[in-house]
């Protein structure tokens, strides 16, 4: 893998500080914002005439949005027609520039699917560097389904957690005798499972909302401060839903 020239590496200075060492940043990264960041750090770095870059992934709700950008900061919406065209056509794209530059793009695919994409700016170009430049980037890129795999895996393990979570939460309020009873461990679940020093309940009755339960509070005063403050908090949030 050819490495980019000193002269080149300052376009992409910004990108992290000076004692950065992009394959540290790569072995410590622990969010995938991280993690991408990173990624895209070492390629630009690694490939030869590299002026900037930008990844792009699939959010949730089908669209593409930046998930990393060298140098830190960089307008990249002279790129976005490259991304755009690589993304329509599910398939590589290379754009030569007026000025000799190239504008590389490299989908990023795996078992069928489309995750996303990611655009270079090459400050120069030929045949033989463009080769290479596309072998390392289809190389990079098995790094990168790593990635969206353990992300991937990262959400399921949330989902399930959350499913976990609300079918204990409603055997144990069905388990309970009454309903005031049933609306206290209600409070106390979502206390533990927020991390709340206090969670209040309130019911709708006649357009005026009343506190009925507190958690780890068997019994309250409902002319306590706390509890009044809770309760007009709740009528004003009532008030605001009915517009």
């Amino acid at each position: 893998m050819q490495a980019a020239e000193p002269h080149e590496q300052a376009a992409l200075a910004a990108a992290a500080s000076p004692e950065d060492d992009p394959w540290a940043l790569l072995g410590n990264a622990r969010t995938a914002e991280q993690l991408c960041r990173a990624w895209l750090f070492v390629l630009c770095r690694r490939l030869a005439h590299v002026r900037a870059g930008i990844l792009l992934l699939q959010d949730a709700d089908g669209t593409y949005a930046p998930a990393a950008m060298l140098p830190a900061g960089l307008d990249a919406s002279y790129l976005t027609g490259t991304a755009q065209a690589a993304l329509d056509g599910a398939t590589g794209v290379r754009r030569p520039q007026d000025d000799g530059a190239m504008q590389l793009a490299y989908v990023l695919q795996s078992q069928g699917r489309m995750h996303g994409v990611v655009v270079l700016d090459l400050l120069r170009w030929d045949e033989v560097g463009l080769s290479r430049q596309l072998r390392d980037l289809h190389w990079g890129a098995g790094w990168l389904f790593d990635l969206l795999n353990r992300r991937e895996l990262g959400l399921l393990e949330a989902r399930r957690a959350r499913t976990d979570f609300l079918l204990e939460l409603s055997a144990s309020v069905l388990a309970e005798p009454d309903a005031e009873r049933a609306l206290l461990v209600l409070c106390n679940h979502l206390a533990e499972r927020l991390g709340c020093h206090q969670v209040l309940l309130g019911v709708e009755k006649g357009h005026t909302v009343s506190v009925r339960a507190m958690s780890h509070a068997a019994w309250f005063d409902d002319r306590a401060n706390l509890v009044n403050l809770a309760a007009q908090a709740m009528n004003e949030a009532w008030d605001q839903r009915a517009r």
